[in-house]
């Protein structure tokens, strides 16, 4: 798996996701299920970066069917938020919307910062879908803030639906913290603790 991450780091995209798939393999021949739960979880952002989103949408189900069946709530929400970003494409904004909350939930349950703002720029490109736009871009002033404030770096997936929602929505400069709703005001606003 350690040269399908160096794949994936170098932007080698198709060869990580071969590579992940040598690995996954191996760890379903040794029944490695937080292995095999973490090779799919990749899968499915390998396929998504690679605009394959039926396939994203697959392994992100599989990554949390086995993730949930051996109680490993840490690697949850990547998942959830991949199927996200699938269904968003399969205009199944429903779906889309369950498992984006379900994802910014559980990374606000183990208090992983960079996953609450990655679930807000999928719950983003959710309002954008639904022809909100007023409230996706918004929305993306407040993460925009938050990524700059904290120096955070997106996984793939998400940094390819921040980038595109900016220019769909012609943003431009960060714009000052007073006007547009902080991360507590919006998370609370999402019955988000």
């Amino acid at each position: 798996r350690v040269q399908a991450d160096n794949l994936r780091f170098d932007g080698k995209f198709s060869e990580a996701y071969n590579a992940f798939e040598r690995a996954l393999a191996l760890s379903s021949e040794i029944d490695d299920r937080i292995s095999t739960g973490i090779e799919l979880a990749n899968m499915s952002l390998l396929a998504n970066v690679l605009n394959d989103h039926s396939a994203s949408l697959y392994y992100g189900k599989k990554a949390l069917a086995l993730f949930r069946m051996i109680g490993n709530e840490y690697q949850q929400p990547f998942p959830q938020r991949m199927q996200a970003y699938a269904y968003i494409k399969e205009n199944d904004l429903p779906q889309a919307r369950a498992h984006c909350i379900d994802s910014l939930k559980g990374n606000q349950f183990i208090g992983h910062k960079t996953g609450v703002l990655a679930g807000l720029i999928c719950l983003a490109a959710i309002l954008l879908a639904e022809g909100n736009d007023t409230e996706a871009k918004r929305l993306l002033y407040t993460i925009q803030s938050e990524i700059a404030a904290k120096s955070i770096s997106l996984m793939e997936p998400d940094e390819k639906a921040f980038d595109e929602l900016k220019k769909i929505l012609k943003m431009g400069k960060p714009i000052p913290k007073n006007e547009h709703p902080g991360l507590p005001q919006i998370l609370n606003s999402l019955g988000i603790r």
